[in-house]
């Protein structure tokens, strides 16, 4: 039997046709499948074009013949992703290097403690973990989030990036958000079209709302220990949403082994738990997915 997850990405993976940048219009992702339909002659046209130009250690490059545009195709062959020639060059160092933390780091890490992707998500499992880092070069970082994957860094809004190697010491972020209150944003409900209100509380008795998962509070003004509590989004105290912008994220690329797969189970089932608990106590609050998937 086939577990939830990859389910959910079968059928997400029929339901996707392609995503488009803004505001530049052009196709940055597709479904394969889809691609071979004559009626999708967009992204059939990309396709067509597409001619294979070599192999790593995970996934396949493509080079566009008519534009030369570098594209990404997993091993499974479902998404392909345009990538540029500095993704491509990114993709080699990761490609060459082990990148799996220290037994010390991994333990750091757990302390922190992390997130799981979206089982809903398009991308491939992986583990996010917030955190504040000294480089091997001898320079500071806070605002970092560690990202553990099978799969190259293929994510556009990584703009800001370092792999693991790089790094001689992890401590935990000040401006992080505690590791319940994080694990409890990724299961804010949407509202209205791609916004899920997730509220915390100061110790001073103000409100603060963020959209979805939240890894960090703020970019220096707030820390974390000053967030309390989690307390339930109303449009009558809603001022406007507080985020970080990716651009300020320094994003830690590392890899996949066995022990960070125990993890991802462990959060995830420790999700699935919460969100058990969260459907008996608000059963009109249940997300789209919960009907889909009926989960009764």
């Amino acid at each position: 039997m086939l577990a939830l997850g990859v389910i959910y990405y079968d059928i997400m993976s029929i339901m996707f046709l392609s995503t488009t940048d803004y505001p530049s219009g052009q196709i940055i992702e597709f479904n394969i499948e889809s691609s071979k339909d004559i009626n999708n002659k967009e992204i059939k046209t990309i396709y067509d074009q597409l001619i294979y130009q070599e192999e790593i250690s995970f996934g396949k490059i493509h080079r566009r013949q008519d534009t030369g545009d570098l594209w990404y195709i997993d091993p499974d062959e479902i998404i392909a992703r345009f990538i540029t020639k500095d993704q491509l060059e990114l993709f080699y160092k990761w490609d060459k290097q082990i990148l799996l933390p220290s037994d010390q780091q991994f333990e750091m890490l757990k302390h922190i403690g992390g997130l799981p992707s979206d089982q809903y998500s398009m991308c491939l499992e992986n583990l996010q973990f917030p955190a504040l880092v000294k480089t091997h070069s001898g320079q500071q970082i806070d605002l970092c989030l560690f990202h553990f994957s099978q799969a190259p860094p293929f994510q556009r809004y990584f703009k800001k990036v370092l792999l693991l190697s790089e790094i001689a010491d992890i401590k935990p972020s000040e401006l992080a958000l505690a590791h319940e209150l994080r694990l409890a944003s990724t299961l804010a409900d949407e509202i209205r079209m791609s916004f899920y209100p997730f509220t915390v509380k100061k110790n001073t008795g103000n409100l603060i709302t963020f959209n979805g998962t939240t890894q960090f509070v703020s970019t220096g003004e707030i820390k974390g220990h000053e967030i309390i509590s989690e307390v339930e989004f109303s449009y009558d105290r809603f001022d406007k949403v507080r985020d970080v912008p990716f651009d300020d994220i320094t994003f830690i690329i590392g890899k996949w082994d066995n022990r960070l797969e125990e993890l991802f189970n462990h959060y995830r089932q420790h999700l699935k738990t919460e969100t058990k608990s969260y459907r008996i106590s608000q059963e009109p609050g249940r997300r789209w997915w919960h009907k889909f998937f009926g989960f009764e």
